[in-house]
């Protein structure tokens, strides 16, 4: 991996070999050291109707169901390329992978909770909240990057660490978090303080506040 580093570094330069190392991460991103731990619903469970059902949905997103209500965390479906990830290539929602993404959920969601402004945390999320009539809570820079690829003010709450919000059964706590450290570097970092344009590449989804 070492000669693999130095090799891009010689031939494309730093910035490159961070997007490259930023893409292979996200597209190993998934549970596949803790399969042991993942398990399914058999065809006899009977579930408590106050229970609460988790699905996985890959990378960081998970669906939550309570008294067939639905809660989707960072739904991301789209999968962007690592070409065109590491190159800043245009990236936009694949809605043929939004849609066969949805068909495993429920149809409809109270809410949208996205954690920070990455894309492979926010791509999808415009498109999903059109689809399952969720509204967004998040913080400000998520907010505004909604908002500029067409979503209503009115679709969207906005949180800090600290914050509750009760959106139909759930009631919803944020707390601060950090993003990881790449070779000692956050990717993307920066906020958006107000609507414009829908971005297009992978480092114009800026991190913005990151909550759990």
């Amino acid at each position: 991996m070492k000669k693999i580093i130095g090799t891009l570094r010689a031939v494309l330069g730093g910035p490159a070999v961070f997007l490259f190392l930023l893409s292979v991460r996200i597209a190993l991103a998934g549970l596949d050291k803790y399969s042991e731990l993942v398990v399914a619903d058999s065809p006899e469970a009977k579930r408590r109707p106050e229970a609460v059902r988790v699905t996985y949905l890959g990378v960081n997103g998970y669906q939550f169901e309570a008294n067939g209500r639905a809660l989707l965390v960072d739904p991301y479906f789209t999968r962007a390329g690592l070409t065109a990830v590491a190159l800043q290539q245009r990236i936009e929602p694949n809605e043929a992978r939004i849609a066969f993404g949805l068909q495993h959920i429920r149809p409809s969601a109270d809410a949208v909770l996205v954690t920070h402004a990455h894309f492979d945390h926010l791509l999808d999320v415009p498109e999903i909240m059109r689809r399952t009539n969720a509204r967004l809570v998040s913080g400000a820079t998520a907010v505004n990057l909604t908002m500029s690829c067409g979503l209503p003010r009115t679709d969207c709450l906005i949180v800090q660490p600290g914050s509750i919000r009760v959106i139909g059964p759930w009631r919803i706590r944020a707390f601060p978090a950090a993003h990881d450290r790449i070779l000692g570097w956050v990717p993307f970092r920066g906020t958006k303080t107000q609507s414009g344009t829908c971005p297009e590449k992978a480092s114009d989804w800026r991190l913005g506040e990151p909550m759990a």
